[in-house]
């Protein structure tokens, strides 16, 4: 198992601004579980979003069903999908 975990003090001579991905779905709940993935395209379409870097963060639902989260930011503007079982 790799650690990859990062020093508590690693960022802190950033800034930090609060900032909530929209959603419809007041009910909407993921738990994520550590892993993640990068898909970089080159300014393409990846499940109706447009990026050249997604980031796929696996987890599950409140149901404990699997679920990956995909995040993408298009010329500043942040969007998000969730795919579920």
């Amino acid at each position: 198992m790799v650690d990859d975990t990062i020093p508590e003090n690693e960022y802190s001579e950033y800034k930090l601004k609060d900032f909530e991905i929209p959603s419809d779905d007041s009910t909407f709940e993921f738990h994520p579980n550590g892993n993640t993935r990068t898909l970089i395209l080159n300014d393409d379409y990846f499940m109706g979003l447009r990026a050249d870097h997604f980031i796929l963060i696996d987890g599950s639902n409140l149901e404990g069903e699997a679920a990956i989260l995909i995040i993408a930011n298009h010329k500043g503007t942040m969007m998000a999908r969730l795919l579920y079982k």
